[in-house]
């Protein structure tokens, strides 16, 4: 059935005209699902669990995506109150049109929706909405005390609006983000060559570690300086010139820090400023932010957390100020005033088993 009588008559254009649509406004065009895998179940009491849920998510967007010819950003599917009842939907396109659906049910289907709703429907009487994309699956209520989502219903054109896929406004979001941090960004200022050296040096007569010798990075810091649009930090070319890995004491090198640079910048991306913004820092020194593309980090602290140089700081801190941030943080922590100050840290704080290096 592919395509087959999808009209123009069926489709809801992304734009300000949108939040004007009521439900009753909608022409919903019947989409089959037919083609799902998993009719072992039919004959089974087996109950999949996570992964085998997510499966059935992932299929069912592949079932829909191919009758439209063209790839799905996010479903929204409406349960009835019984779940052998008719499903609505709405589907966004990657053409940031959004077409909306009546399935046409297959006993497998009625057969997925039963296990994934068990939990949904015991001793209830309300609908959900369940939201699927490629990273996403939830399930909401509709109706209840709240009676939040019942705005699919009684405002659908807004809440349709409003909850678009990220994709539909990337430029919008990125812009947004790029304007709220270029009020912070602060290049780096002059730095204290000898303190580094020094600081450096006391760090490993104290340690005496191994270490490999300094690399050429001339191609890595024209590349991170492309990538990053400005430069790699001064002070961290002057610790590199210094080491290129040093044994049990977790510097990255000038390739590690342009790799993990680019990983979190991916994060950035991806997120809203919204969904980056944490409650401000008291202190006023490091920005509520969960991560910025000017926070280089230089130091891994496992489990995906990391010292890095903060070009981006808050009122009352000062660039290239060392923060602390990462997978186990909910925003940057300020740690010192730069990187020497970070590096005589060492002569107090850093565990010579390097088993724990703890602020």
């Amino acid at each position: 059935m592919k395509n087959s009588g999808i009209t123009t008559s069926y489709f809801l254009e992304y734009n300000n005209n949108l939040k004007k649509t009521q439900w009753n406004d909608i022409t919903f065009f019947p989409i089959e699902s037919y083609a799902l895998s998993g009719k072992e179940l039919l004959d089974s009491d087996t109950k999949p669990g996570t992964s085998e849920i997510l499966e059935f998510r992932d299929n069912l967007i592949q079932v829909f995506s191919i009758q439209v010819e063209q790839k799905i950003e996010r479903l929204f599917l409406i349960t009835p109150k019984e779940i052998s009842d008719e499903y609505f939907g709405f589907l966004f396109l990657q053409n940031k049109h959004i077409l909306p659906i009546k399935v046409i049910g297959s006993p497998l289907f009625y057969k997925w929706m039963e296990i994934v709703l068990r939990d949904d429907y015991e001793d209830r009487d309300m609908q959900s909405l369940l939201q699927f994309a490629s990273n996403e699956y939830s399930i909401i209520s509709i109706g209840g005390p709240i009676k939040i989502n019942n705005r699919i219903f009684n405002e659908t054109g807004k809440y349709l609006f409003d909850n678009a896929p990220k994709k539909y406004n990337e430029a919008k979001l990125a812009k947004e983000k790029a304007n709220y941090m270029a009020k912070y960004y602060q290049p780096e200022g002059d730095i204290d060559t000898a303190a580094i050296k020094n600081a450096f040096e006391q760090m490993m007569k104290q340690f005496n570690p191994a270490f490999a010798p300094p690399a050429d990075n001339e191609e890595i810091y024209e590349e991170f300086e492309k990538t990053a649009g400005f430069a790699f930090p001064k002070a961290l070319q002057e610790l590199l010139k210094l080491h290129d890995g040093i044994e049990d004491i977790p510097f990255l090198t000038a390739e590690n820090i342009l790799e993990e640079w680019i990983n979190w910048k991916t994060i950035y991306d991806d997120w809203t400023l919204g969904e980056l913004k944490k409650s401000p820092d008291h202190k006023k020194k490091v920005l509520g932010l969960y991560v910025t593309p000017y926070w280089v980090p230089f130091f891994d602290l496992e489990d995906g957390n990391f010292m890095a140089m903060d070009f981006a700081p808050d009122k009352n801190g000062t660039p290239g100020q060392i923060i602390a941030f990462g997978a186990d943080y909910e925003k940057g922590e300020w740690i010192a005033d730069n990187l020497a100050a970070f590096l005589d840290t060492f002569k107090i704080d850093y565990d010579d088993d390097n088993e724990d290096y703890d602020y």
